[in-house]
Parts: C-alpha cells; sequence; structure tokens
C-alpha cells in the first residue's frame, strides 16, 4: 500500500463523502478559485476550511506515528538523512501541547506551498492515471504537510534542548552562569532551494556534524527576526482561526510556561549580578 493510500483511507476517516465525489467537487472548486488567481476572500474561506478540517486528520496521524513514519520513508527513498527518536515519538503520541505545537507549525508551512504546488504550478490533478491515481485536494495537502514535516520536527527539536538547557541551569546558579557565556546559537538551517527533498541535513545516529562557522550578527538578527515573526503567525493562527477550547488551553499553557521561565532566569540574574535583559536575550538566543 502507498502512503497516498494510507492517507486516503485516513481522510476516509474522518470525510463522509465518498471519494470519487470529493474529487469531482474539488475539481469545480478549483477551477472556480483559478479565475480569481487563487487569491482574496474566497480562496481565503477555501483554505480555512482546509486547514480546519486537515487539522483533527493531521492530530490522529501524528498521534499514532503513522504520520511520522510515512514522512520519514519518504526522505530514506531519497537518500536524506531523517529520523524521530523513540522518546519524541512517545511525547508526540502522549502530549496533546506537543502534537498541536507541531501541527500549527506544519500547517503553517504546508499552506504556501501547497497554493504554489498544487494550484499555482498544477501539481495536483483530478484526472491523473499514474501508479498512485487521482486523490482530493486533502489527501494531497496531508501529503504535502508531509515534506514539510522534517524541517519543522528539527527546530522544534531544537527548541526543547535550549529550553532543557535553561531549566537546568536555574537549579544550579554555576552552571546558568556558564551557560549564559556559553550557550551555543541555534540558527536556521542552511536551505539551497525549497523543493521537496532539499530540505536541512540532518546528522545520522550516532554522527558528530562539523560546526558551522558562526554568522555575522546582521544575519543572526535577521534569522532571529524571521523565526519570531513565523511564531507570531502561528500564534495569531491558533486564536483568530482556529479559536477552538484545545486551542486556548494549549497556548495558554505555552505562554504560561514561557512566561515563568523567563522570570525565573530574571530572578537569578538579579542574584548573580548579571543585567536581566542581557541574560533574557542570551536565554532566547538573541
Amino acid at each position: 500500500m502507498s502512503d497516498t493510500d494510507v492517507i486516503a483511507e485516513a481522510v476516509d476517516g474522518f470525510l463522509a463523502d465518498p471519494r470519487t465525489l470529493r474529487i469531482q467537487r474539488d475539481a469545480a472548486l478549483v477551477a472556480d478559485l483559478a479565475l480569481g488567481g487563487f487569491e482574496g476572500l474566497e480562496y481565503g474561506v477555501f483554505e480555512d476550511r482546509l486547514l480546519r478540517d486537515s487539522m483533527p486528520i493531521l492530530r490522529g496521524m501524528l498521534r499514532s506515528g503513522t504520520f511520522i513514519t510515512l514522512s520519514v520513508q519518504r526522505y530514506e527513498k531519497l537518500n536524506i538523512p531523517f529520523f524521530v527518536s523513540s522518546e519524541n515519538r512517545q511525547l508526540l503520541h502522549s502530549s496533546d501541547a506537543e502534537r498541536d505545537d507541531i501541527v500549527v507549525d506544519v500547517l503553517m508551512r504546508a499552506r504556501k506551498t501547497f497554493r504554489t504546488r498544487a494550484l499555482l504550478n498544477g501539481g495536483w490533478n483530478p484526472n491523473s492515471r499514474g501508479p498512485r491515481g487521482a486523490c482530493c485536494l486533502m489527501t494531497y495537502f496531508i501529503g504535502r504537510c508531509m515534506w514539510d514535516f522534517r524541517r519543522v520536527y528539527l527546530r522544534w527539536v531544537k527548541e526543547r534542548e535550549r529550553i532543557a538547557q535553561v531549566e537546568a541551569a536555574l537549579l544550579d546558579p554555576e552552571a546558568f552562569f556558564c551557560l549564559l557565556t556559553a550557550l551555543p546559537h541555534h540558527g536556521e538551517p542552511d536551505m539551497n532551494r525549497d523543493i521537496d527533498p532539499a530540505l536541512p541535513v540532518q546528522p545520522s545516529p550516532g554522527h558528530q556534524a562539523a560546526v558551522p562557522a558562526r554568522p555575522n550578527r546582521s544575519r543572526r538578527l535577521a534569522r532571529r527576526a524571521r523565526i519570531i515573526a513565523a511564531r507570531i503567525r502561528a500564534i495569531a493562527w491558533k486564536l483568530v482561526k482556529l479559536s477552538g477550547e484545545e486551542f486556548v488551553k494549549g497556548f495558554a499553557n505555552k505562554a504560561g510556561a514561557v512566561t515563568a521561565l523567563v522570570l525565573g532566569v530574571v530572578v537569578v540574574a538579579y542574584a548573580l549580578g548579571i543585567d536581566p535583559a542581557e541574560a533574557v536575550r542570551r536565554m532566547l538566543g538573541m
């Protein structure tokens, strides 16, 4: 069974209409949206509905591990290293908040690449006669999310590593001081081109990757600004587009944790006679 068939079965579990009917309806919808250049109010309504309807599917596939396995297999076929530890698989299975964090970031990326590849470039074909056959827009979109998952996952891992370092240092003032002076910078991975397989390099297990040259200050600030802008868009999308009860809870939990962490850094910085603003900037990697 191909990965498209697996995705289609997952979609069938959430959408009641038969596949053939969905494909026909989607073809008519795309034809209408093409008249407006896939932009404007009508396209915005379509995009919001696509993201909203795909979210429970992504959550379910991420919780079961199917989404992770299929994404890893796609990159393995291209000989691009990608692995997800058993600990992180278990965490994404058990934690609603962590799953939502990743799902929102994946959706924020996939919505752009989907518009370009599936619609503007004609990547979605309702009359496909290839080995995988035709699929509905939802199935195609979930497949697009699998390509974007790798980059989101690698950033998520780095973010968790940074938070763990700071939380551990807060329990030891001497270690905290060392952390402020030696905390490594986690920049965005270099990208040559945004094509399906070409995403940041991930070393294989047990392999020590070479340490890249440290970028200059202007580049670090530009990268940090892009990351902050993306996080702001993700949070705004959570609150405006998907203002369900679980999202409100997830946002509140994460905001509270980050606020508590910052306050802890400020307290320890005062105790050590360190500039609190500089300590917070070091913690955030700015």
